[in-house]
């Protein structure tokens, strides 16, 4: 079961790269339905798996001058306090409570992408940058804030306050919310908004982990294993990026999506 677990982990990491997304909306169920772990500890063990990838991707970053740090902390603020109540109210809900929830978020995403699918956009904004995205971004200025308008700071605030909260909820990312906010409200460059999103998730996903591992829901060898899957398959998912079209990667997503929104729907305790 150990080499299954990292199999899943390494899928997760493959389709986290090609998207652009932490991967907790895949593993979630994934682990769930697949191999019948109780959904409170699927989500302790994507936690924690989010902030094994989300640190290594901050370090590149970091090394290349690429995150701003005054927005990251600013930002990174109401989303840990979100993380950390959405915990603590993800202990109330019973399984299968937990379960429908994070289903009707599954199958509310399929809709929205299958509806810009139709119009021919790109439905997920990358949280892990294409190998083209330092060429495209070349004339912005890394690390430099733009000031954004009082009333963009405090809708910034909110939106990352309730980012936060389903990250620690539901043990997803939250990275196609963050990554926007920080390009529309705060107008920082795509190539440092993706950076800074990183060292984001990785600090909000060990609020919400805290209070996972409290209540003993984070188990070691399931994490371990997972993590181990997903730090192999995210690089390659991300190498791929360059070489399967857009379309393509969505349709998949969408169809894998529901699919497990409906195989957790059925299955669930």
């Amino acid at each position: 079961m150990f080499l299954l677990i990292i199999l899943a982990g390494t899928i997760t990491g493959v389709l986290a790269g090609l998207l652009g997304i932490g991967g907790g909306v895949i593993l979630v169920p994934l682990l769930t339905t697949a191999f019948h772990i109780p959904i409170h500890h699927a989500i302790g063990v994507s936690l924690m798996t989010i902030i094994a990838t989300s640190s290594m991707a901050a370090a590149y970053h970091l090394e290349r001058d690429s995150i701003d740090i005054r927005w990251g902390i600013i930002l990174a603020s109401p989303a840990v306090v979100g993380a950390a109540v959405g915990g603590l109210l993800a202990g109330r809900f019973s399984q299968r409570a937990l379960a429908l929830l994070f289903a009707s978020l599954m199958v509310v995403m399929s809709l929205v992408m299958v509806r810009r699918l139709r119009r021919g956009e790109r439905s997920i904004v990358p949280v892990s940058p294409p190998a083209s995205a330092e060429a495209s971004d070349v004339d912005e200025t890394a690390g430099t804030p733009i000031a954004c308008q009082e009333l963009r700071l405090l809708a910034a605030l909110g939106i990352l306050l309730l980012a936060g909260h389903l990250s620690g909820l539901l043990g997803i990312g939250g990275g196609v919310i963050t990554v926007p906010t920080l390009r529309l409200l705060c107008r920082v460059p795509l190539r440092v908004a993706v950076a800074t999103a990183h060292l984001m998730l990785g600090v909000t996903a060990s609020s919400a982990a805290l209070v996972y591992q409290a209540r003993g829901e984070i188990p070691f060898l399931l994490t371990a294993a997972t993590v181990l899957g997903a730090l192999t398959g995210s690089p390659l998912g991300a190498r791929l990026t360059t070489k399967v079209r857009s379309r393509w990667i969505d349709g998949v997503f969408v169809a894998l999506t529901f699919a497990l929104a409906m195989r957790l729907i059925w299955y669930s305790p």
